[in-house]
């Protein structure tokens, strides 16, 4: 039974790429879309349909989600400012013919193995040059209120209030929250939290503990950054990076 991620996980600039064994995870959604290719098949459950038998499926963000685990699996997760979550056709759930190959990859691929395989399912959602960002159809105010966000999630000591963001963003609080809402589908302060979670496993790839990290990416200590991940993640962080691996930033080209 698979207790614990214990494969690597990968990089490439606002996205992140699991290749090994997966947990059974409990129901939750996130920010980020993912895109799992499973070979063998995962109990997959979204929202609250019927229980599927998957092999590949496409998650859009923040759709609610639980799944099984699995002696190996690839998820690629891409953010909700992705541009590509924008086009409902962008993204489909149908094995691509360039993964077909790989369906005899083993159970406990070699790290080279592990590698080319993210390196393939990169190259086909997120190719280079493909726009990673399209905040140009978003509200100037909701531009500009994302920017402080993650200036916030970079200082900790400074935990922006919604009166001040509505301030520097020149709308009323209640304006401000609808229209980041509307623009984004979560609510600023929602928003702050997953930027502070990636920022936390940015410094956990860096080396840092789970308690180091939670300090530095804004939580109030190791429990309030555990209750958080758990919740976006349906697990705890200490099984996520007990004995996960930290492979290298990967390049779509």
């Amino acid at each position: 039974m698979v207790t614990s991620l214990s494969g690597t996980l990968y990089t490439l600039e606002d996205h992140f790429m699991y290749v090994g064994p997966l947990v059974r995870s409990a129901l939750h959604s996130h920010y980020a879309g993912q895109i799992m290719w499973v070979p063998d098949g995962i109990e997959l459950r979204r929202d609250h349909e019927a229980l599927e038998q998957a092999r590949f499926a496409v998650i859009r963000p923040r759709q609610r989600h639980a799944h099984g685990s699995a002696a190996l699996a690839a998820v690629l997760w891409l953010d909700g400012d992705d541009a590509r979550w924008q086009s409902s056709g962008s993204l489909q759930a149908v094995l691509p013919p360039t993964l077909e190959e790989l369906e005899t990859l083993g159970s406990r691929p070699s790290p080279s193995e592990s590698e080319a395989l993210a390196r393939r399912l990169l190259r086909t959602f997120a190719p280079e040059g493909a726009p990673r960002r399209d905040l140009s159809q978003r509200h100037p105010a909701v531009q500009r209120m994302c920017a402080l966000l993650e200036e916030s999630s970079a200082t900790p000591s400074h935990e922006l209030k919604l009166a001040e963001l509505a301030r520097r963003s020149g709308l009323s609080e209640r304006q401000l929250r609808e229209v980041f809402v509307r623009d984004t589908g979560l609510s600023p302060r929602a928003y702050l939290r997953w930027r502070r979670l990636r920022r936390a496993v940015s410094s956990i790839r860096e080396g840092a503990s789970l308690t180091q990290a939670a300090v530095q990416a804004g939580f109030a200590d190791g429990a309030h950054f555990s209750r958080v991940f758990r919740s976006q993640f349906g697990m705890s962080p200490t099984r996520a990076f007990v004995s996960m691996r930290f492979g290298i930033a990967l390049s779509s080209a």
